[in-house]
């Protein structure tokens, strides 16, 4: 389920990238401006195991071959890191 996770996140990235017309659709539509764009995929609240963090760190890292920046996190990761950036 993660590996189909990162390639349909990828594949958003992907087209809002490449594909002008879309993109200025979206940002019309949702009055955004996208710019620099950064793919964060939530896998889960937490994970059971150390081997469960393993994954997706592989899982990270294969992404990292492509030219979009993806960060893989747990939910409970993702409100740490935002914690750490507000202090």
């Amino acid at each position: 389920m993660l590996r189909d996770a990162v390639i349909q996140l990828k594949t958003y990235g992907y087209r809002l990238d490449c594909d002008t017309e879309a993109t200025a659709s979206i940002e019309q539509r949702r009055g955004l401006k996208i710019n620099k764009l950064k793919l964060r995929l939530i896998a889960g609240r937490r994970l059971p195991d150390a081997h469960g963090y393993d994954l997706l760190r592989l899982a990270e890292s294969e992404a990292d071959e492509s030219q979009l920046q993806l960060q893989i996190y747990t939910w409970d990761g993702f409100l740490a890191e935002l914690e750490r950036i507000v202090d």
